[in-house]
């Protein structure tokens, strides 16, 4: 299972940043690495207005609208 993942996306910030800005930095590499295409900013941001993605304070599961 863990081959899945690849370390190079995964997240961990000493300081906050904005939502947006997180958002914009993880999509930009995942879509940078041929991971996601270039709409998936816009779908996970349309989805983060129908409820947040994140489990708590700490850890976040971004995810589009649809199936991307």
């Amino acid at each position: 299972m863990i081959q899945l993942f690849d370390r190079n996306h995964f997240y961990y910030l000493e300081h906050p940043s904005t939502k947006e800005a997180l958002l914009s930095s993880m999509v930009g590499k995942l879509v940078e690495d041929k991971y996601a295409p270039e709409e998936f900013l816009v779908s996970i941001l349309e989805r983060e207005k129908l409820g947040q993605t994140n489990i708590n304070n700490i850890l976040a599961i971004p995810h589009p609208m649809s199936l991307m």
